[in-house]
């Protein structure tokens, strides 16, 4: 039966009852299946009554279709709730169930591709999946690790999967250095220290056409121990897409709005001045305090306006990281007009060695742990990007 059957039979079967109850008689089970199989259960409870014109107002009559057509609209009702709420509701739940089970297997697949991503970025430093020495004091968990060797500058992770809540884990390098179990890139710990910087010149022949990524003619050894950035023209600063000197810049007039990109390399400050102030920029004054090795600048220039500034850093137009191939280095694209450039290398080659590592976990209870391995990975190339916008 539909479900719109089922509350019409109950609907008549409480009916009969009530009407017997009223008389002060019990209707048996089989009487009252007899009376139900006289009504029609497909069709609506109320029924239409023709009322002769003229013909006196029955009160009674009158409330008790209201009422049937009350039980009517009930059921419906009752009915609709059930498949909008209801059915949704259960709906609901199986597709959050689907959803738990795919977010657990998601998470198996998270836990299995961190180790994986961190090993193909950097080198393995230190890897342990049994054989674990475990030590338990005031409601903590302390598991030696080997001594390990890294460089000022680079990057480590920690990689803790225990079957339990990793959160609560931290690998400690030494009394005043500890890093978190990895989740993001957050988490990635920084070796004091700094890498070897060191800037090359670069002189392309202007009778060649560049189109695109082009090799360097300079090529340090071992490149893959550092990274690589850039700088395209020096004195040379970006206009409304064209890479023009500061020289002619100044020279040239701009009827039209225009934009101006360039940056500033190993200074400490930079002022600016403008013609007419700029529509929008990056800087909120004039003078600008430079904190770090390259900042970049910004702005949209009203039409016959210029830009002037003083700096006691240096002025490119671009800046790039290089590609590595083949321990070659290769610039990603060429610049229209530009043939000065300047090469930086950072050099993760200072080494620092970590004699005593040990991964302390959170255990109150100083129940067994289930560990299944314990990873500290190395990425010598700094992932943060060194532009700051």
């Amino acid at each position: 039966m539909y479900k719109d059957q089922i509350y019409k039979l109950e609907y008549y079967k409480q009916k009969l009852i009530d009407q017997s109850l009223s008389y002060g008689e019990y209707l048996k089970p089989d009487s009252l299946k007899t009376l139900l199989e006289e009504y029609d259960f497909n069709f609506a409870l109320f029924k239409h009554k023709y009322i002769k014109e003229g013909a006196k107002f029955n009160v009674d009559d009158f409330n008790n279709e209201l009422s049937i057509l009350y039980n009517d609209l009930s059921i419906l009702y009752r009915i609709v709730y059930e498949l909008t709420i209801t059915e949704f509701n259960k709906t609901k739940e199986m597709v959050n169930i689907k959803l738990d089970n795919l977010n657990r297997i998601a998470n198996q697949y998270y836990n299995r591709c961190k180790l994986e991503t961190i090993a193909i970025l950097g080198d393995t430093l230190v890897y342990q999946a049994n054989n674990f020495d475990i030590t338990n004091k005031n409601g903590k968990s302390y598991i030696k690790l080997p001594s390990f060797s890294t460089y000022a500058g680079a990057s480590l992770a920690f990689l803790a999967n225990l079957d339990m809540n990793n959160s609560n884990v931290i690998l400690e390098l030494n009394p005043l250095e500890n890093i978190s179990n990895y989740e993001n890139n957050e988490n990635l710990y920084i070796v004091p220290g700094k890498p070897t910087i060191k800037t090359h010149f670069i002189t392309l022949d202007p009778q060649n056409k560049y189109k695109g990524l082009f090799m360097l003619d300079y090529n340090p050894d071992n490149s893959y121990r550092g990274q690589y950035y850039l700088y395209a023209g020096k004195n040379m600063i970006k206009v409304s897409g064209e890479y023009i000197d500061i020289g002619k810049y100044n020279r040239n007039e701009y009827p039209d709005e225009y934009e101006v990109e360039l940056y500033v390399y190993n200074g400490t400050s930079i002022d600016f001045n403008f013609t007419l102030e700029p529509i929008s920029s990056n800087i909120n004054n004039k003078l600008v305090t430079i904190k770090n090795r390259i900042q970049r600048f910004v702005f949209k220039m009203p039409a016959y306006s210029h830009i002037s500034f003083n700096t006691n850093g240096m002025i490119f137009c671009a800046v790039e990281e290089c590609l590595i191939k083949n321990n070659r280095l290769y610039s990603k694209r060429s610049y229209d007009n530009v043939y000065e450039y300047m090469l930086e290398s950072v050099i993760y080659d200072t080494e620092v060695k970590y004699e005593n590592p040990v991964v302390v976990i959170d255990n109150p209870t100083a129940e067994h742990l289930k560990i299944n391995s314990l990873a500290v990975k190395q990425n010598r190339y700094n992932q943060n990007d060194q532009l700051q916008y």
